[in-house]
């Protein structure tokens, strides 16, 4: 929320000894009256501002006071952002919770297997494979359209018998993290397509085709003052214009960049195990595959060595741009699953349901 706040600037003439109080609520409109005044005053006109003394710097006086109001109206600004983050901050504690919901989720060795071994090789924690399970408080309040979608895909009971089931989280990954948006991509339900099909946009799942309603909020829910900012780790949110069911989960404490294109509709839970605090700092820690050319570390770096290093970067970006176009080309598809941020070890969804 902006604070309409008004601006209260005093304006003392030493030599005169005038105070002179003036208030404004628009700084714009207060300079162009301060240069209209002091222009007049200097031809003589007679205002209601006190007449210069001579010699006085005007230039000087504009922009002392031109600073000091900018100061004034950044601090208001920097209290009013302080006090948005404290007041959403605990109203997301006051947010109700209409549905609890789990996801039993795991990460595979380096090798991609999950078996049970006797001996585990490796003494690295991070080698091995991690079981957990994951609590969503669900804000069916505050954004009723994206928990309805959720639900659906929580609520299909898995049997293993049917050869064509409906989608469902039960049957998801988690394929990536986002270095740049702190966000975690959750709902990757594999053989889901959104596709056009007789002119209209639905989701195809093996031998189902199904509708595909957007999951975003009603004109009256956008315009009141219930959308949730992404200020806290654990968010769960989806892309507003999106029809998948693939949604996010936060991990930075500040993601208020996503506020427009996103929309939260639950929080992580916490739980007495701390699993999902591994969960999540285990996935900070996993490979991911990385678009950019590895870069050699060097302690000191001579002029045309940094010359080199930039010519075999350009060169190596357009090598792969030109094989990953002629892969598109001849139809190569498997490109088209490399991407920014993947991980590289296997990270599934085993088991959702409600509590």
């Amino acid at each position: 929320m902006k604070l309409n706040s008004i601006i209260f600037v005093t304006v003392t003439s030493i030599t005169s000894g005038y105070v002179m109080p003036i208030i404004r609520k628009n700084t714009n409109s207060f300079q162009n009256d301060l240069h209209r005044r002091a222009h007049n005053n200097n031809n003589n006109v007679g205002s209601s501002l006190c007449a210069f003394p001579k010699g006085f710097d005007r230039r000087k006086f504009l922009m002392d006071g031109t600073i000091a109001i900018s100061s004034i109206v950044a601090l208001t600004e920097e209290v009013a952002y302080a006090d948005e983050s404290v007041r959403s901050s605990s109203s997301l504690e006051d947010i109700p919770i209409t549905h609890k919901v789990f996801f039993d989720v795991r990460i595979s060795r380096p090798d991609g297997t999950f078996y049970i071994k006797d001996d585990e090789d490796s003494t690295n924690p991070d080698d091995l494979v991690f079981r957990g399970r994951l609590t969503f408080g669900l804000f069916g309040t505050v954004a009723p359209q994206c928990v309805q979608n959720f639900l659906k895909y929580v609520s299909v009971i898995i049997d293993p018998l049917d050869e064509n089931p409906m989608p469902s989280y039960g049957r998801s990954t988690i394929p990536s993290l986002d270095e740049g948006t702190g966000l975690i991509s959750f709902g990757n339900i594999p053989g889901l397509d959104i596709s056009s099909i007789n002119g209209a946009t639905g989701i195809r799942y093996r031998q189902r085709i199904l509708s595909a309603p957007l999951w975003i909020e009603s004109r009256d829910k956008q315009d009141d003052n219930s959308n949730i900012n992404h200020i806290e780790k654990g968010l769960l949110t989806h892309r507003n214009l999106d029809l998948s069911p693939q949604f996010y989960i936060t991990t930075y404490a500040d993601s208020r960049e996503l506020d427009s294109t996103h929309t939260v509709f639950g929080r992580v839970l916490s739980d007495e195990e701390g699993e999902s605090f591994e969960f999540f700092d285990r996935c900070s820690r996993l490979p991911r595959y990385s678009l950019d050319r590895p870069k050699t570390i060097q302690n000191t770096v001579s002029n045309n060595q940094s010359i080199t290093e930039k010519v075999a970067a350009d060169i190596f970006q357009k090598q792969k741009n030109f094989f990953r176009e002629a892969a598109k080309a001849a139809g190569d598809t498997r490109i088209d699953s490399i991407y920014e941020g993947k991980f590289l070890r296997r990270v599934d969804v085993t088991q959702v349901g409600q509590l």
